[in-house]
């Protein structure tokens, strides 16, 4: 480095304006392809917040970025999975998965399915108005009715969709750890409410959280 604050790279001399002027280049060119890398798709850009939304029900989930490594295929709660052929048989196995920390009281069965048509997996929950107490595993040829809701009172079973299979391939629609909660989804006001009686009628819900 000279006097007159030149830099020497290689067999260049650069001086201190050349060099910032490289540098802001650079920075740019950097951003530039951090934002390419993002909008192609890079597996390893920054992990994302969504939701999915259903008939009725909505369960909110955290996308998160794979992690660097091999091809190995990655399994998740309530994965679906058909064995058997069309000709002996096929049929449905989940892998575990919980709501609330409870397992279904089916939830190693094997539901044995036609080959064709499609199938919808539906978690049908029961609960004691506070918070789920079972829940059961069933196949159904319609997607599940959405979640009652009641007046002052939470419903004491709904239903969730797991999944389906369309000609034995299986699709999920959930692929994480259930939590549900109750809740208030609409007020309506009480006409010619007694004295000292609530004024609104709370009619109440369950929400639905994947994790």
């Amino acid at each position: 480095m000279s006097a007159n604050n030149d830099y020497k790279l290689g067999s260049r001399v650069y001086s201190g304006d050349d060099v910032r002027a490289v540098a802001r280049a650079t920075r740019v060119e950097g951003l530039q392809n951090l934002s390419r890398s993002q909008s192609d798709g890079n597996p390893y850009s920054r992990s994302n917040v969504g939701r999915i939304i259903g008939p009725g029900w909505v369960v909110n989930r955290r996308l998160t970025a794979p992690r660097r490594g091999g091809r190995a295929k990655r399994h998740f709660p309530w994965e679906i999975s058909i064995a058997g052929s069309s000709s002996s048989g096929s049929y449905i196995t989940l892998r575990a998965g919980t709501l609330n920390g409870l397992l279904p009281i089916n939830m190693f069965q094997q539901f044995g399915i036609s080959g064709s048509g499609t199938v919808y997996v539906v978690l049908r929950v029961f609960t004691d108005g506070v918070q789920p107490s079972s829940a059961s595993l069933e196949l159904e040829s319609q997607p599940p009715e959405p979640p009652p809701h009641f007046v002052n009172v939470a419903p004491a079973a709904f239903p969730i969709l797991i999944g389906l299979t369309v000609d034995l391939k299986p699709f999920n629609t959930v692929d994480g750890l259930l939590e549900a909660t109750p809740k208030v989804v609409l007020k309506t006001t009480v006409s010619n409410p007694s004295p000292g009686t609530p004024l609104y009628d709370l009619h109440w819900s369950w929400s639905v959280t994947q994790y």
